[in-house]
């Protein structure tokens, strides 16, 4: 009888394994690896293998690694404290004091202070960063107050300053931040010269941030981050796990993925074909159509005759149809006009800045529209006493043919830009021989090494009209044209003593803090850039930045209009918008067909209901303790 109960057990031990086990596949199969959102950015990615040094060329640290002091909309001048909770600036413009938020946390989990934003500038002034012209010095009266010390007033103070990410903590980066103190303290440029030299050579062990995301990897094709789970603004507000920057290429393996939707954001050139084929998909694309702030301007060398004589500037400007080029590089004719395409007046500011900072009576007096006449062309260069040569190409009396090499960077408008305005001027009599390769225009132009160019002197990615002119007058590019500390006469109506340092004024005009002041150098130094043509603004350029919206739910345009202006300036926009939750992943409702007597109807597919997977675990515990009682209990019995 003893081995008949013993068998009983062991069978309704085997009917207890045989219950547990579909159980346990069950909820198995319930808990399926969760697979993570990703933001998808095409653009391209660091040289691998990367490192982790934030201060050299292709660091790992991408900017969502890291936060600014605050965020600016762009579009409307709206400031967002993020790592300062305010600020301000002295009435002399030459303090500005931070206050810093308290509860922030590098990445590691040691405290945000002061001291990390001294470090990440004074690495900074280490690296020789721009900035420090204007910055005196910079110091911490406590944990969470950081004050700079400006040099001279500055109009673009916080501008710059507190958007800059603070990238470096004082626990990485603090031995190189001290020395460099000390060493500008006692006026020891020779140490700031081993600083240099060792932090270029400094490689970190880890990268720390304070930023809503950590990297993860980077290889030739991808630069992938993840969410971190502790971020100090929130992390359930972002709605993507992962965010990832992946290298297409350019040109059409880069148009592939957008249309293929390998990506959720993209900064390309488009081309017509391109941008026609999205339109017709526009229930998965958008691509608005904002100014990308800056455009085209065609420089003149004006170290090298005949482009020497302002005559032969003015005849080229009037023998250019700028409306017809714009028209015929944009990815659409309608990018071609206003409030896009060729400025009124060519001064190098953007369509419709001339009449916000110049009177009109002095635009109408004393500025020229160079609106297209080539029959004006012809006749200034019989003036000149030039004569066609046999082949129709304009002579110079002392034999020098009009004809001139024109570079510019390979971007697909660009290189079209070249080629439209080498058919108009062949009209006239003018030959261009087209070289369209980037390197060429980084080199060549600030050393003078060229007869005309394609570059981005029309600019103003600034909030003031500043950019511009600085590149015309006191950049490497302005000593190629030969603008650089030249004296220009000028109306006495437009400035009082008739004469103008042009690269004085336009370094001066950051340093302007009265507006009446700024406003008259602008007028000025408009006057100089239209009336002598060292460079002739041709084109505004259209932004064709693309959205799956098919993928990601992006801001309303009609509710939010502003933000698709801000992103045409910076990637800032995207960033604050996602990690704010204002961008986030589309969920897909999925529909299937369904057929029923008439008519036929589509109906939502409705989600099974899905059992707990611990309601499993305890079902099969419950039928275990059962059978185990049950064969306790014959155990017992006999």
């Amino acid at each position: 009888m003893k081995m008949k109960n013993l068998k009983l057990a062991a069978i309704l031990a085997v009917l207890a394994v045989l219950l547990v086990v579909p159980t346990a596949a069950l909820v198995s199969s319930q808990e399926a690896p969760k697979v993570p959102k990703r933001f998808r950015y095409i653009n391209p990615v660091p040289k691998p293998p990367g490192h982790f040094n934030v201060f050299v060329r292709d660091h790992v640290g991408h900017a969502l690694c890291f936060d600014p002091l605050a965020y600016l909309n762009r579009a409307n001048g709206t400031w967002y404290p993020w790592l300062a909770t305010d600020w301000k600036l002295s009435e002399d413009g030459l303090k500005l004091t931070v206050h810093l938020r308290k509860g922030v946390k590098w990445s590691d989990g040691t405290p945000f202070t002061s001291k990390d934003v001294l470090t990440t500038w004074y690495c900074g002034r280490i690296m020789k960063w721009w900035y420090w012209r204007y910055i005196d010095k910079i110091e911490a009266p406590d944990d969470y107050t950081v004050v700079f010390y400006l040099k001279k007033p500055w109009i673009y103070a916080e501008f710059h300053i507190l958007q800059r990410r603070i990238n470096a903590p004082y626990s990485i980066y603090g031995n190189f931040s001290d020395a460099a103190r000390k060493a500008i303290a006692e006026g020891d440029l020779k140490k700031m010269d081993e600083l240099l030299t060792a932090l270029t050579k400094f490689r970190p062990k880890k990268l720390l941030g304070t930023g809503p995301f950590e990297f993860v990897r980077l290889t030739t094709s991808e630069w992938l981050l993840r969410k971190r789970p502790d971020y100090w603004h929130g992390s359930d507000l972002i709605k993507f796990d992962e965010y990832v920057q992946i290298h297409l290429g350019t040109g059409p393996s880069e148009f592939a993925g957008i249309l293929a939707r390998d990506g959720d954001f993209c900064t390309p050139d488009l081309t017509r074909e391109i941008y026609e084929e999205l339109k017709k998909r526009s229930d998965k694309f958008y691509v608005p159509v904002e100014s990308w702030h800056h455009g085209q301007a065609l420089l003149f060398n004006t170290h090298k005759y005949p482009l020497s004589l302002l005559e032969v500037r003015q005849a080229i400007a009037y023998a250019l149809n700028r409306s017809e080029l714009c028209i015929a590089v944009s990815p659409h004719p309608d990018m071609g006009k206003h409030p896009i395409g060729p400025p009124d007046y060519p001064i190098g500011m953007l369509v419709g800045d001339e009449y916000e900072w110049i009177p009109e009576d002095i635009l109408k007096k004393y500025f020229n529209k160079y609106e297209y006449n080539p029959n004006k062309t012809i006749e200034i260069f019989k003036k000149l006493g030039f004569k066609r040569g046999a082949d129709g190409i304009w002579v110079t009396p002392n034999g020098t043919r009009l004809e001139f090499d024109i570079i510019s960077a390979p971007w697909t408008d660009w290189a079209l830009s070249c080629e439209n305005t080498k058919a108009q001027l062949a009209k006239v009599g003018i030959k261009l021989n087209v070289y369209a390769t980037e390197p060429v225009v980084c080199t060549r132009c600030p050393a003078g090494d060229f007869d005309m160019a394609y570059y981005c002197i029309l600019a103003r990615f600034l909030p003031l009209p500043t950019e511009t002119f600085y590149r015309g007058f006191a950049s490497g590019y302005a000593k190629g044209m030969g603008t650089y500390g030249k004296i220009y006469d000028v109306p006495k109506e437009i400035w009082p003593t008739g004469k103008v340092n042009a690269t004085d004024l336009a370094i001066k005009l950051e340093t302007t803090l009265d507006k009446e002041e700024f406003k008259k150098m602008v007028i000025a130094l408009a006057y100089v850039a239209n009336h002598y043509l060292p460079y002739l603004a041709v084109r505004e350029k259209p932004c064709t930045y693309t959205y799956n919206i098919y993928d990601v739910v992006w801001p309303d345009p009609k509710k939010d209009p502003t933000f698709y202006k801000w992103a045409a300036y910076t990637e800032d926009a995207v960033w604050y918008y996602m990690i704010n939750g204002l961008i986030y992943p589309r969920e897909h409702v999925k529909v299937v067909e369904k057929t029923v007597e008439k008519p036929v109807e589509k109906v939502v597919e409705k989600p099974v209901p899905v059992v707990p997977t611990w309601v499993y675990g305890v079902v099969a515990v419950a039928i275990i303790i059962a059978i185990a009682a049950v064969a306790w209990a014959l155990t017992r019995r006999h």
